[in-house]
């Protein structure tokens, strides 16, 4: 009995670092939106309209073709797994009124006033015949800067929140079979590039510092791995087969509404119409390859 105990517990632990490994990964890829940001002059809307559009397909695709039929299959109450996955649904929209996610189209438009993604120089003042003239551009630079600075930061705690949220996910999917965990953790990291970028954005609107942009989009995305430490808090390392089915419906629920309510009408206000169905399509239709891949290999 004790060497059974000992070893459920010693593979809880490696099912906690193997969580703990992807949720870290997928929040690393605020990071690539940093260095995206950090490469070129300027991000356009079409393009952060793409990533968006991408993630939704990828997340839909996991939804639709991996955790609703696990959920169904293993549940013992449909009814009460249809009452989790709606619960999701739910719980992601109270979370959306409390911490709303930021709007990168205002963003982007709010950088887009500065030159190469900061703000113009205050000498530009300086030519005048009044001599004020070049302390009001230096204050009003200032005043811009700290305005900017004050949006990068409210935004960065926003998507801290947002990320430690995802990081449960991950965690969840991942403690009930390893395969369930890595398209959930790139689902989330493809999501979580357009995250950075409007951390970077911002960031480098208002310091002028590449390696700053980076910095603070990587910040944001460390909470992430926080979630797997949430988890085993709040279960004390107790996962029973019919907890892990409802916990897989309610993270169904929140991806589907990540999809539906933020991913998806973002994309088509940056991107249109076309372009985020073309992107939707390919990307569900290569994650749906990507699951059959992954169980073929586990099986």
């Amino acid at each position: 009995m004790g060497s059974d105990l000992a070893a459920e517990t010693v593979t809880r632990s490696l099912d906690y670092g193997y969580a703990l490994t992807l949720t870290t990964l997928a929040g690393l890829a605020t990071v690539l939106g940093g260095f995206i940001v950090a490469a070129q002059d300027a991000v356009t809307q079409h393009s952060l309209g793409i990533y968006q559009a991408a993630a939704a397909g990828f997340m839909l695709s996991v939804t639709a073709f991996d955790l609703i039929p696990e959920v169904f299959e293993t549940a013992s109450s449909k009814l009460v797994a249809a009452a989790y996955f709606f619960g999701g649904v739910i719980a992601f929209i109270a979370l959306g009124k409390v911490l709303p996610e930021p709007d990168l189209e205002r963003f982007l438009k709010q950088a887009s006033e500065y030159s190469h993604g900061g703000i113009a120089p205050a000498a530009t003042g300086c030519d005048t015949e009044d001599p004020s003239a070049g302390d009001r551009a230096n204050e009003h630079t200032r005043a811009s800067r700290l305005a900017i600075l004050k949006s990068g930061f409210l935004t960065t705690v926003a998507i801290a929140a947002h990320n430690l949220f995802e990081g449960i996910c991950v965690c969840v999917a991942s403690m009930d079979r390893k395969e369930f965990g890595i398209p959930l953790a790139v689902a989330i990291a493809l999501h979580n590039i357009p995250e950075g970028i409007c951390v970077a954005v911002i960031a480098y609107a208002a310091t002028s510092s590449r390696s700053i942009a980076v910095l603070m989009s990587l910040v944001s995305g460390l909470t992430e791995p926080l979630g797997v430490g949430v988890v085993a808090l709040l279960t004390k390392d107790v996962f029973g087969p019919d907890i892990i089915s409802d916990m897989l419906a309610l993270v169904a629920g929140i991806m589907a509404a990540i999809s539906c309510f933020e991913l998806l009408p973002s994309a088509y206000r940056l991107s249109g119409t076309k372009s985020t169905l073309l992107a939707v399509l390919f990307t569900a239709v290569l994650m749906y390859a990507l699951l059959e891949l992954v169980h073929a290999l586990s099986s």
